[in-house]
């Protein structure tokens, strides 16, 4: 298993927040994002599997490629702690981790490892680096945009593109992509 980590230098690209910037409210209260609301900007992209806890990857089968997932990294139970999407194509896995890191708490997600590990066999995995603030709660709609762009694009290139190494500039980017999906 090959593995990259990219991370696109653009900051000059979206000038247009600019102009936008007065359509988001970027002091509102952030809220987590649920499943259903991911699932309901998801629910029409081919390929979309749907969204997992990290205790439920252990059962799931990949068997149509291109295949698409959102996991919280927490258990079925719990009250969640972060979102990630996956890609998985035949010769390359795509991870959108806005945090940059797959461990959003100091507990090690071995079910992820472990989903991965199998998933992977034979492919390349790409990593994103860190897009968001630490105490943003922009993750659902970092994952839901990169699931989004990916079935549509089929380019991890072209998700990236949006983002600088300004993780604030890269929240309220988010917020107006995440607010163009219908």
């Amino acid at each position: 298993m090959e593995i990259e980590q990219r991370d696109i230098e653009n900051p000059a690209k979206h000038l247009l927040v600019l102009v936008n910037y007065e359509n988001v409210n970027l002091k509102a209260k952030q809220r987590k994002m649920d499943e259903n609301e991911i699932n309901g900007k998801l629910t029409s992209v081919p390929g979309y599997l749907g969204t997992y806890s990290i205790d439920e990857l252990k059962d799931l089968r990949i068997r149509v490629f291109p295949a698409y997932l959102v996991i919280n990294l927490d258990e079925r139970k719990n009250s969640g702690t972060h979102w990630i999407a996956v890609a998985i194509y035949l010769n390359h896995i795509y991870v959108c981790d806005s945090l940059g890191t797959i461990l959003p708490t100091q507990k090690f997600p071995i079910q992820l490892i472990d989903f991965l590990h199998i998933v992977s066999y034979k492919k390349t995995l790409h990593i994103t680096k860190q897009l968001q603030e630490v105490s943003a709660e922009t993750c659902g709609m970092y994952s839901t945009y990169f699931t989004y762009t990916l079935s549509t694009t089929h380019s991890y290139e072209t998700f990236l593109s949006n983002f600088s190494l300004d993780y604030s500039f890269n929240d309220v980017i988010i917020k107006l992509l995440y607010a163009s999906l219908l």
